[in-house]
Parts: C-alpha cells; structure tokens; sequence
C-alpha cells in the first residue's frame, strides 16, 4: 500500500513535497557523479593538462583541440622536463601551460570580427569608451582563437595598449584588427611570450632525421621515455622507450636476479628496472661507464630516430644570458654592449668574438663553464698547457698519472705506453669512457685552456654543415623548406617544428596513445607486481563463502532453535558492533601471528568470518518467516539441512545479495588491514599495490581509481534487481 494515496498526490502540497524529494535526489546524485566525472576525465590526461582541474573541461581538451595535443606531444619528447623544453625551443615559457602558438593575419581579423560582434555597441561608459569591457571581450576572443594561452592574464596589457592605440567611436571590425595585429605583437614582445613556429614540411621533416642518425650517442637524447626524475619515469604513464628498454634488458639476461648481479642493483620486480639518466646539454653531468650505462647506449642507438632529439648546444648561451645578464634584451644590451632583440634568439659565437669586452668576457665564462665539455674543442697550440697542468696535477711523477688511470687501463684491457708527460697528447674530444680522463679534460678548461683556444662543436653547427652539403646554398635549402633564412647561422635545429609535424601527420595514433596511456600504465603495475589480481579473487571468494555459510547457519540456529540464552547471545553479537574495526587490528595481528598464520589467506578471511551485525539482521529476517512453512517441510520428512536450505534461504535471497555485496566491497577495499596482515608483497592484493603508487601523478592515480571502482560497478549493476529488493525487503517487514 502506498504511503500517498492517488487522491492524496493531486494537492498541491503533496506535489511540492514531491518536488523537493526529487529534486534533493537530483541534487544528491549530481554530487556523486560530477565528482567521478571529473576524476574521470581527468584520469586521460598528463602534466600539462592535469595540474588544474576545471569543471567546464568535463572532457579532455587534447580530444577535439589540435593545439593542445601538440603542446603534450611537446611535453612528452621533451621528457616533462621543462628546462629541456626551454633549450630545444629557444625559448623561456615560465610552465608549459603559457606557450603559445602561431597565428596568421586572417586569425586576427577573425578575432576582431567577433569581438566587435560580442561587444554588440555596448562598450561605453559615463558617455566615453569603455576600455576595459573591450580588453575583457578582446582578451577572451584571443584565448578561444588560442592566439593567447587560457592559463594567461592579460586585460590590463590589453586595456592600457587599447587606450593608447587611439581607437575611435564607433568602434570597427577592421580598424580593431589594425590595432590587434600591433597589440598582440607589443604583448608577445614585452611578456616574454614563447610563440611555437609552424609545422616543417616534409623535405624538412626528412633531412632532419637523416640528420640526427648521423649523430654521435651523446649529440642525442632519447624523448618519449617518461619523466627524468630518477625514480619516477612512469610518473606521467610508461612511455614506449620505457617498455622497450625492460624487454631488451630482460631478453638480454633472461632474469631479474642475473640484471641484478650485472647492474649491482636490488631489483624487487621489473618496473625498478629503470634506464639510466642522460643529460648530455648540462656540464654537470658526469656519466659514469658501467654495464649497465655501457648497454643503454647500446640500446639507445639501436631504437628508431623518431625516438631521439639531437641537443641544443647553442641554447646554453640563451641560457646563461637569462640567468646570469637578464631576461630582456634591453638588459643585456646595456650589460654587455649588444645589439639584441630577443635574448632567447640570441646567437651563439662558436669562437671567441672580437667586441665590447664585458660580452668577450660572458662569451668566455659560458664557453669555460657552462659548455658541456664534450663539445669543446682545444685548438692544438694549447699542448704545452695541457702538459703542464698534468705535471702539477700529478706532482711531476708519472707513478702518479698510471696509479690514477689503472683501474680504465684494467678495465679496457690497454697498457698506458706513456713514458712521460710530454708523450700524451692533447685530447681531441673529452674520452667519455674514462672518469678520471674527463675530470681532468673539465679541470683543464676550467683553469687552464685559453678562451682564443677554444671552439664548440655544436649539434647546430654540424646541421647547417649537413644541410650545405646536401643544397649547396641558403636559397635551395629555402625553397625547398619554404623559409626566409637570411644567412647560415639563422638555421638552428627544428626539433620543435618537426614535433609538430608528426602530430598534425599522425594526429590520431598521437591521441589515441594519450588516452590510454595512464590505464595500460595501471594494468601493467598490477600484472607484473606479484600475483595482485589472485590474491584479491581468492580473498573474495573464501570471504564470500564464509559469510554465506556461517553467518546464515549461526542466524537459523537462533531463530529456529527457542534456546533460553539467546537473547544473551544477541547481546554480545551486538556488543562487538560498539567498537570500530581497527581497534580489534592490533589483538587480531598479534593472535594470528602466535598462530603463525599471516602472510596467508586464512589471516584475511578468519577475524571477518563471522559477523554480529548480519548474524542479528538474519535472525530478524528468519524470525519473520511463516512458521507453516516449516511445518509443512516437518510433516514431508524434511530434515532441518533441507529446510534451511530449500525453503528458509530461497526466502531471504535478496538480503543474501546485499550481505554478498558488502561483503564483497569490503574484501574488495581492504587496504590497511590487508596490508597489516600480509606484509609479504607476494600476499598484496590490488588496493594495497595501488597504495603503493606514490611515483605517479595525480592523472595517473585517477586512471587507478577508475580502474579499481569497475569490478564494484558491474557487481553492482549485474546484482541491482535483487540488491534493490534486499534494501525494500526488510524495510516492509
């Protein structure tokens, strides 16, 4: 019988009553799902989408928004690494989320148009242009056209340059695209705005991988390989360098325990198997040639050039003028006598410059000091130099010199043939292989080796050889890229351009790769750490069992059998219900472990196998039941196993399936108690290996809850019918 008759829902304040419980139902179910949606959405994204959560970007902008997807491919072969970014761009965006990209002459016709359609007349105050009103609906119109990046702030820039163009009344399409296209040049000018250029075309797409295989190992970085945090390389999603070096690696010992003993490193599983660290663009870097660095090279060279960035050698110079001279070029002119635009395109002199001598001097101090030293080169007249920083470094004793390069002489299986220290020559490169060599090569340009002596052999000075060799003049190499180059040293390496390139040709494999990342990078964790998945399937099953079993014979028991100390056993299942679970954690640990039972699945499934609470809900249900019933069942000979499980369990199904599905979540969910009890990584079951994921980012840990929460949606969903009824059931008895 329903609580509201049918003539009852007709007045008015029966319909408002209704109104407000459906719409606090409304409400309540939104509050669920925005959340999840959000965690949803949020699980495909990466570091340059993912730090900021916005809840009108219910779906991932890089799905329908070309740019965005190129600015993560960006952030991906660039390894997360922003200062990588800065040098392979040539350019110094404070976070990826500000870059920008180029635009044409049409676009900002287009976004004056719209603008002043937007505006509709209504730009006026106290009878004068309203400049600020304009600047907000400009500086919106700049950011939809993606001229301008969202994450920038720019209405008073554009309010003051506004005022200052002089616009006029009434306000036009074209005279507001005159003032724009002057504007945004200002902004990009005086914010330092880091601008993408276009796509390379083809022929440039292709000469520049012909290129960069011609390079040597350390001219080249691998890209796609995860975040360079050395721990944390899967922080962002396994990326493919990641995957293919582990099964090269592993094919190559055929175990974890014999990559242990080569690498003398602990290995627990594969996924700490992670590729050394290569930062060939930085003078610190000291590589140091073991096994394990001796075989990535090995590996780094074999993997397609899609997969390699030649490094920017010349981009240290912008570098060190941002840092140590200013960010603007007004600053550094005024420092060093310069005459340059843009700091971030200043070029680098590959030999020491005549001029002003403060920018000598900075050229010097960036050549000596910043240089990686492996792309240094001393001219052959500093040899008396060379040998005589040996002599003071060694004591003039060449005993010295030999006891300080035995361990590389042993190692490369070589005899040092040097007599004495006139006899070694000057090092044409740094010996890479060689640690003390390249602390000496270093120390020598540091505080010997004459500035007039030095030149740089740079990646970008290697490709203009390359393209002169191919075209033979700046104006084939223009027509056939479809540049304006005005002379060599304006040709630097176009690794952004062709990045690019290969999204705007590869757009969909590009997408598709990014929205699966994070949850093959979750699958992975789970299938290769222990036996995760079993553990929790065995967990579940005996946890199941159990309930059903003990928990409906103990209830049937009570309620079939009038004992006269049931009301006293009611009472102590209901006192255990007084008490929080983890109060009973520590007792439960210390008993199971005098039974020398924990790290098994009987130290997850005894202390929950039986429950007061669903023992006294099943009682309360069994109590309901007709008691013809069983005196029916008596009277055809049936015994009480029959009766308890031909008549009394079929009835209270539906309650069995939400007890099943508690059950279930709880097994399902158990972390802290699981882990307590099973410290054994063998032993872990799925939540407490997704406990574990504190390497990976914020997406990547949505894309694990996602993951976690779909066994319990399709329990759920396949079991609603009969949940639905259990939860009706015992309110109506």
């Amino acid at each position: 019988m329903p609580l509201i008759s049918k003539i009852g829902r007709k007045s008015w304040s029966s319909r408002f009553a209704f109104l407000v419980m459906y719409g606090l139902l409304i409400v309540g179910g939104v509050s669920m799902v925005v959340p999840f949606l959000v965690m949803l959405s949020n699980s495909f994204k990466s570091k340059v989408d993912g730090e900021e959560f916005e809840l009108r970007e219910m779906f991932p902008r890089y799905w329908t928004d070309l740019r965005m997807l190129e600015l993560k491919y960006l952030e991906q072969q660039t390894n997360y690494d922003l200062d990588m970014f800065k040098e392979v761009a040539r350019a110094n965006p404070a976070k990826m989320q500000e870059v920008c990209f180029p635009y044409t002459g049409q676009d900002i016709a287009r976004v004056a148009k719209r603008t002043v359609a937007a505006l509709d007349g209504d730009y006026h105050k106290d009878g004068a242009l309203d400049y600020r009103r304009i600047a907000v609906e400009l500086v919106g119109e700049l950011q939809r056209a993606g001229i301008y990046s969202d994450r920038l702030t720019l209405v008073v820039d554009v309010k003051e340059a506004l005022a200052a163009g002089g616009i006029h009344d009434p306000l036009t399409a074209d005279e507001l695209a005159g003032i724009t296209g002057a504007l945004v040049a200002g902004i990009d000018a005086r914010k330092d705005i880091c601008r993408l250029p276009r796509a390379a075309a083809k022929t440039e797409v292709d000469d520049y991988y012909a290129f960069v295989e011609t390079l040597p190992f350390n001219y080249t970085i691998l890209v796609n390989r995860g975040s360079q945090i050395a721990a944390q390389p899967a922080a962002f999603g396994t990326h493919p360098v990641l995957t293919e070096y582990r099964k090269t690696v592993l094919a190559r010992y055929g175990s974890l325990r014999k990559i242990e003993k080569s690498y003398n490193t602990p290995l627990l599983n594969i996924e700490q198997l992670l590729p050394p660290l290569e930062s060939w663009q930085k003078r610190e870097y000291q590589p140091i040639y073991t096994a394990r660095l001796t075989e990535f090279l090995q590996f780094k060279q074999e993997q397609p050039v899609a997969w390699k960035a030649p490094v920017p050698v010349e981009s240290v110079w912008n570098r060190y003028l941002r840092q140590k001279q200013g960010t603007k070029a007004v600053d550094v002119n005024a420092k060093l006598g310069t005459v340059y635009t843009d700091v971030n395109a200043a070029p680098f002199p590959l030999r020491k410059p005549d001029g002003p001598e403060a920018f000598v001097n900075a050229w010097a101090d960036c050549a000596l000091h910043d240089i990686p030293i492996w792309f240094i080169r001393i001219d052959p007249s500093a040899r008396p130099l060379w040998i005589g920083f040996l002599r003071d470094r060694y004591l003039n004793d060449m005993a010295n010199y030999r006891r300080a390069h035995a361990d590389y002489y042993r190692t490369a299986r070589k005899t040092c043939s040097f007599a004495r220290f006139e006899e070694i020559p000057l090092p044409e490169k740094a010996n890479l292989e060689d640690g003390i060599a390249l602390a000496e090569w270093n120390d020598f340009i540091t505080m010997r080796a004459p500035a007039e002596a030095i030149s740089i052999d740079s990646t970008e000075q290697r490709y203009r050889d390359f393209l002169q060799e191919k075209y033979g003049s700046l104006a084939a190499v223009n027509r056939s890229y479809g540049t304006e180059y005005r002379d060599w040293p304006a040709i630097y390496l176009p690794t952004v351009k062709v990045m690019i390139a290969e999204v705007e040709s590869h757009r969909g494999a590009i997408r598709w790769e990014f929205i699966t990342r994070n949850y093959r990078t979750v699958a992975n964790f789970l299938l290769l750490h222990g036996r995760s998945f079993f553990n929790t399937a065995v967990y579940i099953l005996l946890a199941l069992f159990f309930t059903l079993t003990i928990n409906p014979v103990t209830a049937y028991a009570l309620s079939r059998f009038k004992l006269k100390a049931t009301n006293k056993v009611l009472l102590f299942l209901l006192a255990t219900m007084a008490f929080p679970a983890e109060i009973a954690m520590i007792p439960n640990f210390l008993i199971l472990k005098n039974l020398h039972m924990l790290n098994t699945y009987w130290a997850l499934v005894l202390p929950g196998m039986a429950s007061g609470f669903s023992i006294f809900l099943l009682k309360g249900m069994f109590d309901g039941l007709p008691q013809d019933l069983y005196e029916a069942a008596v009277l055809d000979g049936a015994g009480e196993m029959t009766i308890f499980r031909r008549v009394t369990m079929p009835l209270v199904k539906p309650f069995l399936a939400y007890l099943a599905l508690g059950t279930f979540i709880a097994a399902y969910s158990a972390f802290a108690f699981a882990f307590l009890l099973c410290p054994d990584p063998k032993m872990w079951t799925v939540m407490v290996f997704l406990q574990q994921m504190s390497w990976a980012s914020q997406p990547v840990k949505f894309a694990a809850f996602v993951l976690a929460s779909i066994p319990t949606l399709i329990v759920f969903v396949t079991c609603q019918r009969i949940i639905m009824q259990g939860i009706v059931l015992p309110t109506e008895k």
